[in-house]
């Protein structure tokens, strides 16, 4: 069993998942995002005024962020974990725009408590949105990685957002503890309400001890890396293509010696830590050589472990960002009950669970919004119908006025027609009748609603029976 205790994955290789818990923190994180301006604290409203410019030691000012600018779409080399691994220039720019949406307000607010809160489809959609539009997806090699790239990208954003608030919590909180000055917001660009809220929550009891235990933690780190702001598998890729021109890929023995090495040194490391653990790495592969055994990756993971330790909560060091037990074979893990590929298949499960919930919300999303529709298509039918019910009605009514008014010209011609006939006839008395344009009967056709029913046919008008005159009347009378 291994007596270091050690946490040599600070940067790249430390980054929590976005199905992980991030906590509150009073790590001491290098500021490899250098987010932050090296100052005093000064308790104003905006420390950044001409005001205090004496009052303030002068830092190296806000960093420039000069991925992606003017609408570039940047291109490098993609890591198979979907890490940026070359140019040496452009995977640092990458680091810092990344650290520069993680402090965004706008897209991760520094008041919410857990980084599981954050709504998938709008902090973490507009995210991506920014980081997709810096990326030159023509490169065939990026566009076949890209859901590496993306989860890649959320694992450091969930870190940089720690980092972030952790940062803040050290400068300005910390100092002012007690005082009502901690509520003045350090800068601009941080939103008033939200660093209220974000200093009420470190003022809670509850936060205050956890922080405390992980204060206690993290004193107890004896071991560092010396990466900086490069990335465990851009290292891993300048030893193969730079250094040794080799296809194959170091194990983590090797990785461990890279990593922690000083810079421009092949032997010497950054603390004595390190030094010892990689003394003891070649002890145990010496005694094992001695002993006649194969040094195969198998035995090379084996000492590994005997030295280092096993691999605890499904992460595995020394080998970036995003590694999971189940992509490392020959892997020892923290419970020697259960094999590394027990752990493996419970991650998967757990995973497929985590897409399976993912899916089932969505569908449950798609249901609602179809629900929805359903309900805008039945709202507008009815006012549909009620517009054809009333127009049905106003032309129910115009159908009925016109009939009226013909009726009122049938009984017109009709009446005008009897006084005709009773003055052919001979009748005394009557009404004289008005000079018709034409025959009545042809009018009271032409005044009749058109049909589709076939004409009947009438007998002309000589045809139509007149009644014959008395003879005792006289020839006299009739004048």
């Amino acid at each position: 069993m291994s007596n270091y205790n050690m946490d040599f994955q600070l940067d790249d290789d430390a980054l929590p998942s976005m199905h992980e818990s991030v906590q509150f923190d009073d790590s001491e994180t290098q500021d490899v995002g250098r987010l932050f301006v090296n100052e005093q604290t000064i308790p104003t409203e905006n420390r950044n005024n001409a005001a205090n410019e004496g009052n303030k030691k002068k830092g190296r000012g806000k960093t420039v962020i000069k991925w992606g600018q003017r609408g570039v779409r940047e291109r490098v080399k993609w890591g198979k974990q979907g890490v940026p691994v070359s140019p040496r220039e452009k995977c640092a720019q990458y680091s810092l725009f990344i650290g520069s949406l993680a402090a965004d307000p706008g897209l991760y607010p520094i008041d919410v408590k857990d980084w599981r809160h954050f709504d998938k489809d709008d902090n973490h959609q507009r995210a991506w949105t920014c980081i997709e539009g810096t990326i030159d997806w023509t490169d065939e090699a990026a566009a076949a990685k890209k859901s590496e790239i993306k989860k890649y990208a959320f694992e450091k954003l969930a870190d940089r957002w720690k980092h972030h608030k952790s940062e803040l919590k050290k400068l300005y909180w910390l100092p002012n503890q007690g005082t009502e000055e901690r509520f003045c917001r350090p800068d601009n660009a941080i939103d008033r309400d939200q660093w209220i809220r974000f200093v009420t929550h470190l003022d809670d009891e509850d936060t205050k001890t956890k922080a405390a235990i992980n204060v206690s933690n993290r004193s107890q780190r004896v071991m560092h890396h010396s990466t900086s702001t490069r990335t465990f598998p851009a290292v891993v890729y300048e030893w193969q293509q730079v250094e040794n021109r080799v296809e194959e890929e170091p194990d983590r023995l090797e990785i461990f010696k890279l990593t922690h090495r000083k810079k421009g040194k092949q032997n010497e490391y950054v603390d004595a830590a390190s030094t010892k653990a990689v003394q003891d790495l070649e002890k145990a592969e010496e005694e094992r050589k001695k002993l006649n055994v194969d040094i195969t990756p198998q035995v090379r993971e084996d000492i590994y472990a005997q030295v280092l330790g096993p691999e605890k909560r499904n992460r595995v060091r020394g080998l970036g960002a995003g590694v999971r037990w189940r992509d490392v074979p020959y892997l020892h893990t923290e419970k020697r009950s259960i094999s590394a590929t027990m752990e493996a298949m419970k991650a998967t499960i757990e995973e497929q669970r985590l897409e399976t919930a993912r899916l089932r919300s969505e569908a449950e999303k798609e249901r609602q919004e179809a629900a929805q529709r359903e309900e805008r298509n039945r709202i507008e039918s009815a006012e549909m119908n009620k517009r054809f019910a009333a127009q049905m009605e106003e032309f129910k009514k115009q159908q009925e006025a016109a009939m009226e008014e013909n009726a009122r010209k049938v009984n017109e011609l009709a009446r005008l027609q009897g006084i005709r006939w009773m003055k052919e006839a001979g009748f005394s008395g009557i009404e004289t009748a008005p000079q018709l344009d034409s025959d009545p009967m042809t009018q009271l056709a032409a005044v009749q609603p058109q049909c589709n029913r076939p004409a009947i046919p009438t007998p002309p008008i000589e045809d139509v029976y007149r009644p014959e005159m008395p003879q005792t009347v006289q020839e006299s009378q009739l004048n």
